[in-house]
């Protein structure tokens, strides 16, 4: 029952969460972009794929603690 209530929420604001986190990441991009760190050389694709897995891992971590 819980699971079924969580993918109710999840679904609900499922936009609004994407576009909200499209947001600052596209903000911690830019900023990375603009300092002429090794950011600015590694392609965006990459920094996602990073950012998803960290995110992951947080997730995955902190439910199974």
């Amino acid at each position: 029952m819980r699971d079924q209530m969580d993918a109710e929420i999840w679904n609900a604001h499922h936009d609004q969460f994407s576009e909200w986190l499209d947001g600052r990441v596209a903000a911690a991009g830019a900023v990375l972009r603009g300092s002429g760190s090794l950011a600015a050389r590694v392609p965006s694709q990459v920094l996602a794929g990073l950012f998803a897995v960290g995110l992951t891992v947080a997730t995955f971590g902190a439910s199974a603690a």
